[in-house]
């Protein structure tokens, strides 16, 4: 192997100085096994949690360098969750809420109430929300575990402020921040948190000063039953372009051939109430397994029923349910199109080769009849797009390979693999596939098919792409941070730099980088 010592850090000096540190010099907790508790994008770069020294360090990209550095953590890293701009909501033991820059920086930092351990943040990267999921039992030191505590933050305030809310009803099995729902003609905006639990789900006003409008709790069974029931497929039924007072929710329920539409509206003047509730439910003739609301005006819904051909068609403003023959088994829908063109979707379900095309507004209109019928090399294990939306990416079921779907021509370029396929991330315009006990990566161009390989020292365990989708960082087996940073480009893998026990002998310790 050939080590390239030239672009390693530019911090020779550093790295000599921290070589040269004594034993004792470093604490007790060099002497315990090390381990990375979290790898994660952050910025351009990455970044890496290791136990029990409390420590985040990150790795970003510098011209044909990789700049590094290393800060303290107040406490065990706990939770993370990415903000849209780069940042990422970092949660520790201490309790507390950290926003790391693309840096590994804090912009803010806050005391928290207790120890959650999981955290949510809203697509548009407002709001940060603290909750306890549905296996943590409490920690020691809390002598009163209250699980069905929340607290959350708006990050467009000047001074963000911690707020919380304990839930009236179940603990959360499963937590969504959404999309903000207008109301009142377009005057009154909300910002909900969507929670879901055992025989009830609960919509949290994350903005509202009306503690009586906080949490509006729908029950699912009464508790007094013994039932278990669980909603999933939280989907917005009105786009509000016909009555924006009427904003209509769809919900999925566990073992239940109906779909739940529960709807807001403005409560009465002097009813002491601002929004109001009511439910409905929707028969079908079968337990759907997945539940969609398709990108056309109105609320139009479709639910499929796992290794079906058939799924139902619902209209969400009448009621009204009609079976519709795909032709083909369907457990998912992809939908895709350029900006301001026709949606389309793509249907297909794992473990079958079948896959079927459809614009949506004729679907709609004609059902499956207006769809194209394809057929895979190999059957199907999930489908991912990229971020162009030209493309779509086939992860072939049992590691047989990938395939290559042109959209707009709906052809297949298929890629059968000599390996059992690990994983595959994918980017704009390209994908990286690692393979089980390999040590090699494959590039892929996915617009022309070209494939590059680079060989890394030691077997893929894991790997993890930058925001910006420029570089990589591959995790291999064994304690202490064993790591590849890939820099990629239009061209190909362009370099690399191996990292053998990242965190031993400081952070700058033991190192080898190589062209």
């Amino acid at each position: 192997m050939k080590f390239l010592y030239g672009w390693m850090l530019g911090a020779v000096a550093t790295a000599s100085l921290m070589a040269g540190c004594k034993e004792e010099e470093r604490g007790s907790q060099w002497d315990a096994a090390l381990s990375v508790d979290a790898t994660f994008a952050l910025g351009s770069g990455f970044a890496l949690v290791a136990s029990p020294l409390n420590e985040i360090a990150t790795l970003t990209p510098n011209g044909t360098a990789v700049a590094r550095s290393q800060s303290p953590l107040d406490g065990a890293f706990v939770a993370q969750a990415p903000l849209p701009d780069g940042r990422v909501a970092l949660v520790t033991s201490e309790p507390a809420l950290r926003i790391l820059d693309g840096d590994g920086g804090t912009t803010l930092s806050l005391p928290l109430p207790d120890k959650f351990d999981s955290v949510t943040v809203s697509a548009d990267g407002r709001f940060v929300m603290l909750w306890f999921s549905p296996s943590y039992q409490g920690s020691d030191e809390q002598l009163f575990f209250q699980p069905n505590q929340l607290a959350w933050i708006d990050l467009n305030e000047a001074a963000p402020a911690l707020r919380t809310h304990a839930l009236n009803g179940p603990r959360p099995s499963a937590l969504r921040l959404l999309p903000p729902v207008t109301l009142r003609d377009g005057s009154d905006v909300r910002f909900y948190a969507f929670v879901s639990g055992q025989n009830a789900v609960s919509w949290v006003d994350l903005t509202t000063a009306s503690t009586t409008d906080r949490q509006r709790l729908v029950r699912l069974a009464d508790p007094a039953s013994g039932a278990s029931v669980s909603a999933y497929d939280l989907v917005v039924g009105e786009d509000l372009t016909d009555d924006p007072n009427d904003l209509t929710f769809f919900l999925r329920i566990g073992g239940q051939a109906d779909v739940m539409a529960v709807s807001m509206t403005p409560g009465l003047e002097g009813a002491g109430r601002d929004v109001e509730v009511s439910v409905n439910l929707l028969g079908l003739g079968a337990v759907p397994t997945a539940l969609y609301r398709l990108p056309t005006p109105g609320s139009k819904l479709l639910a499929l029923v796992q290794g079906r051909t058939t799924g139902y068609l619902m209209d969400g403003e009448s009621g009204a349910v009609e079976a519709v023959d795909f032709g083909v088994p369907a457990s998912n829908i992809v939908f895709y199109g350029a900006e301001g063109a026709a949606p389309q979707m793509l249907f297909y379900a794992s473990n079958s080769t079948r896959l079927l095309y459809a614009d949506v507004a004729l679907f709609v209109e004609t059902g499956a009849s207006a769809g194209r019928l394809r057929t895979l090399a190999q059957q199907a294990g999930r489908v991912t797009l990229d971020a162009s939306g030209t493309y779509a990416l086939v992860s072939y079921a049992y590691g047989g390979g990938i395939a290559v779907l042109d959209l707009d021509r709906q052809t297949e370029v298929a890629l059968p693999s000599r390996g059992t396929l690990n994983s595959v991330v994918l980017a704009e315009g390209y994908a990286v596939a690692s393979f089980v006990d390999d040590s090699r990566i494959a590039w892929l161009d996915v617009a022309t098919q070209r494939v590059s390989v680079l060989e890394l020292d030691e077997a893929v365990s894991s790997m993890t792409l930058s925001r910006d989708g420029k570089s990589l960082l591959a995790g291999h087996y064994g304690t202490g941070g064993r790591y590849s940073f890939v820099g990629l480009s239009s061209a190909g893998m362009t370099r690399k730099a191996a990292y053998q026990g990242f965190f031993y002998d400081g952070l700058l310790g033991r190192d080898r980088s190589a062209q």
